[in-house]
């Protein structure tokens, strides 16, 4: 007795009351789940060719179409095997309610995370400060996003945090942005050599944009000195401390260099007459 191709795909595998899977089902369920994570990653390999497009908004795009997709294909894949999925589609509301009291903050991740891809007002290598600590976004998924510190830390954030708490993006507008170093000199020191100096010393420096002000300014007359602040823009956001420390030494050393004092802070300690006065009278 010869079996047929049809009668093979018509077996039915698992039988359950009135629900039955058969192979022809299986087959297909695993056909359009292939199907789909292919579209994904050519849609992936599209998005990311263009150059049009820069890094972060192609991780955003890619990103809310791969759970796009992955949500078609799960209900194509559940169809395929016979199951309905329309009680889940109309229900999911009320289940989301039910359950949203006790998972308030894992809800409000999602959510979030859904807000940040769209809106892109982070995005994949932007360097943001967030709560005192300083980093370059590695990852943005729909609940956590992953942050290099300058320790070379990665830290995991719940997505919420990025959208309730007070966060800087230091690559929001542009690629670079500006930073200052601040020093005190002696009030015997020539204040145009030292505006010349620090300026040279910022000017010296490979990561430092030329195309943009270099600018060395007498902010302060301080108690004991002369302070100045250096002004300068980098590409290099997540470098900007060790840029900093870099033109300091240079300028600690042309400020040797050039005999430009750099004073201790001074402390005057005025005694009390008092002492003075029962010593004389004790003579």
């Amino acid at each position: 007795m010869e079996i047929t191709l049809k009668e093979i795909l018509e077996y039915d595998i698992l039988t359950l009351g009135k629900y039955s899977l058969s192979v022809y089902q299986l087959i297909s369920s695993a056909v359009i789940v292939i199907v789909g994570m292919s579209i994904t990653k050519l849609f992936r390999t599209f998005i990311y060719k263009s150059e049009r497009i820069d890094v972060g908004k192609k991780f955003a795009f890619s990103q809310i179409l791969k759970y796009l997709i992955i949500l078609i294909t799960a209900i194509l894949a559940f169809k395929s095997i016979g199951v309905d999925v329309s009680p889940f589609l109309v229900g999911g509301g009320a289940i989301l309610v039910g359950i949203g009291l006790g998972l308030q903050n894992l809800i409000l991740d999602f959510i979030s995370g859904i807000i940040i891809l769209l809106d892109r007002s982070i995005k994949v290598d932007d360097v943001v400060e967030i709560e005192g600590v300083v980093g370059k976004v590695q990852q943005i998924n729909i609940r956590t996003s992953t942050m290099l510190t300058r320790d070379n830390k990665t830290m995991i954030i719940p997505n919420s945090i990025l959208t309730k708490n007070k966060l800087v993006n230091m690559s929001y507008d542009d690629d670079s942005s500006g930073f200052s170093i601040s020093i005190g000199v002696g009030y015997d020191s020539d204040v145009q050599e030292v505006i010349m100096l620090m300026e040279n010393a910022a000017k010296s420096h490979p990561e430092v944009m030329h195309d943009k002000p270099i600018v060395a300014r007498l902010m302060n007359f301080g108690q004991s000195t002369l302070d100045f602040s250096l002004f300068f823009n980098t590409k290099y956001l997540f470098k900007a401390e060790a840029i900093k420390g870099d033109i300091r030494i240079d300028i600690l050393e042309k400020f040797r260099a050039h005999n430009i004092d750099i004073p201790y802070p001074i402390r005057t300690v005025y005694t009390s007459n008092i002492k003075s006065a029962s010593q004389q009278n004790q003579a």
